[in-house]
């Protein structure tokens, strides 16, 4: 007859199971104890950059873009329009201070220059006349003058002879002679007094008409200069000893007042110039120093000029170079140049890296002592450089960070090598 089988309690199957379940759950409760909650992310340690903090001196300085430029440049506008009749030097020449550059042909100019001229020497010969003029009417008045004294000492003397010879009956002379004498004497004396007058009056105004005359004469001599030296505005000459830099200049060219020809670089000496971003623009002042590397050396420089207008989001500053000047520099040439912004001073450093795109510098992987991993740690930094940040809190020195980019590292908070 059938009888009714017991089902086992404890199978195999089922020990294997809660066993199974029980070792899972103690690896979950192991994890946190051992490890903590945080997110943890594997990583090759070859393929990280990792930077240990030091204490030494930080220099704040910012790279900026230089162009060599010479010390003096002048320019060569042309003063008088026309016709190229000649050009004598080249763009690229090496020429003397007075050295003609070109010369420029203008008809119309010359003609009405030549009339200017003319009129002016007419002008000049009237001046001249005038004064010959008054010198002679002051000769005639002086002579007239001596010519009435003379009548007047000889009226004088004739009517005192006849007087005193008259009055002691001592010549036979009638009344209407006598008065005569006596009348004769009296016209010259007033002969004298007009002449004596009309010659004081002459001295006062003749220097002043002179004067008058001679600056007539001063300024139309000065404008008869200038009308000369127009024609040589149409010699264009160098203004100093250098470098010819001009445009294709052809005879034959038209040229208009005014119109840029060229330039003339002073060759023994040169400045750099560097556009800053605006941002330092109440940092940067006469007086800081930067340095250049060129070929293989380096070299200091001193800001001599700070340009305040901001253009583009940039303003320029005038370099030039302390002590010595690098040999074969060229106008136009770029250099890269670390402008400092403040003293040197000792301070806690870490090297920069493309971390601090990720972390605005807020907190770094911090690697452990024993080299196999790093963790999240906050920390405080303050100026850079292009070399260095400087750090204000949450290092020490011989700390070692992972300075490289964080960016695939997401969001985990240990980096597990």
């Amino acid at each position: 007859m059938d009888r009714k089988i017991k089902k086992k309690k404890w199978t195999s199957k089922r020990i294997s199971l809660i066993s199974g379940s029980v070792l899972i759950m103690a690896f979950l409760i192991y994890l946190p104890l051992e490890y903590g909650s945080a997110s943890r992310l594997n990583v090759n340690k070859d393929q990280l950059t990792i930077a240990t903090v030091k204490r030494g001196t930080f220099q704040e300085y910012i790279p900026v873009d230089g162009t060599v430029t010479p010390v003096k440049t002048v320019y060569l506008d042309a003063i008088e329009g026309g016709v190229i009749k000649r050009v004598l030097h080249e763009s690229g020449d090496m020429i003397k201070q007075g050295d003609t550059v070109l010369v420029i042909s203008n008809s119309s100019m010359q003609l009405q220059t030549m009339y200017q001229e003319s009129n002016l020497y007419n002008q000049i010969n009237n001046v001249r006349n005038t004064r010959i003029s008054i010198q002679q009417t002051s000769l005639n008045l002086r002579n007239a003058m001596v010519d009435a004294r003379y009548a007047l000492e000889t009226a004088k003397a004739q009517y005192k002879r006849d007087s005193a010879l008259f009055s002691k009956g001592a010549i036979t002379l009638s009344n209407k002679d006598f008065e005569d004498d006596k009348a004769n004497y009296k016209r010259t004396l007033e002969k004298w007094k007009i002449a004596r007058s009309a010659f004081r009056q002459d001295s006062l105004l003749h220097q002043t008409r002179v004067a008058q005359l001679n600056r007539s004469e001063n300024r139309l001599n000065k404008s008869l200069d200038y009308v000369e030296k127009i024609l040589n505005n149409l010699i264009v000459t160098a203004p100093i000893k250098g470098q010819l830099t001009t445009p294709d200049l052809q005879i034959g060219q038209s040229i208009n007042q005014g119109q840029r020809l060229g330039q003339v670089d002073e060759m023994n000496n040169y400045k750099v110039k560097a556009d800053i971003d605006e941002h330092y623009i109440t940092r940067v002042d006469t007086g800081l120093t930067a340095t250049v590397d060129y070929n293989n050396q380096a070299y200091r420089l001193k800001v001599n000029k700070v340009y305040p207008t901001v253009t583009n989001g940039q303003f320029e500053v005038d370099m030039e170079f302390i002590n010595k000047l690098p040999d074969d520099l060229k106008r136009g040439q770029a250099l890269q140049i670390r402008l400092q912004l403040g003293h040197s001073e000792q301070a806690l450093l870490l090297p920069r890296g493309g971390f601090y795109q990720s972390t605005g510098g807020n907190w770094v992987y911090l690697v452990n002592k024993k080299g196999t991993e790093a963790q999240k740690h906050n920390i405080q930094l303050g100026r850079q450089n292009p070399d260095y940040f400087e750090v204000l809190n949450g290092l020490k020195p011989g700390d070692k960070v992972v300075v490289s980019s964080y960016d695939s590292f997401g969001k985990n908070d240990v980096l597990q090598f």
